[in-house]
């Protein structure tokens, strides 16, 4: 199951690069709801449910963006469903002290995704990035690395060209 996990990983991070290259947010939540999917299965091929859960919700989260838009007394709602789904998913996937980094990256990745302030959702993602190397070596997913040494790469850059 994981030579599985790590085609999964590799077919998720092209899918990744493929939504980073996307000019409409549309296209790039798109492809990044394939990219979550897939490493969805990876994860719970390694047996790291946490992650696949959270991958999961990042899908949700990825779909209720693009309906509700920023601002919207709607959007407002969808981020604490979105936040009550992380919770909620998170006590049920608790295994151990790592089982606990998943649900919070995703928190992390909902809230900084919902603001409006760019700069501190790169700041985050890098963060977030450096996060799941960690997870990623504790539990055998290997290929992701390449995907969160990317986004940390892709944050710092972005953070460099749009200083202000």
């Amino acid at each position: 199951m994981t030579m599985v996990a790590q085609v999964m990983g590799f077919f998720a991070f092209l899918f990744f690069i493929f939504s980073v290259q996307k000019k409409s947010i549309k296209e790039l939540l798109f492809f990044q709801t394939i990219a979550n999917f897939l490493y969805a299965l990876q994860y719970i091929f390694l047996q790291a449910f946490s992650a696949g859960f959270m991958n999961l919700i990042s899908i949700a989260r990825c779909i209720l963006f693009t309906i509700f838009k920023k601002g919207s007394r709607a959007s407002f709602w969808t981020l604490f469903v979105i936040l009550g789904s992380i919770l909620v998913v998170g006590i049920f996937s608790f295994d151990d002290f790592l089982s606990l980094i998943p649900p919070v990256i995703t928190a992390i990745y909902a809230i900084s995704t919902f603001t409006d302030h760019l700069k501190i959702t790169r700041i985050c993602f890098i963060l977030c990035g450096a996060i799941w190397i960690f997870y990623n070596i504790q539990v055998g997913a290997y290929i992701a690395i390449l995907g969160n040494v990317f986004e940390i790469l892709s944050g710092v850059i972005a953070l460099i060209r749009y200083k202000r």
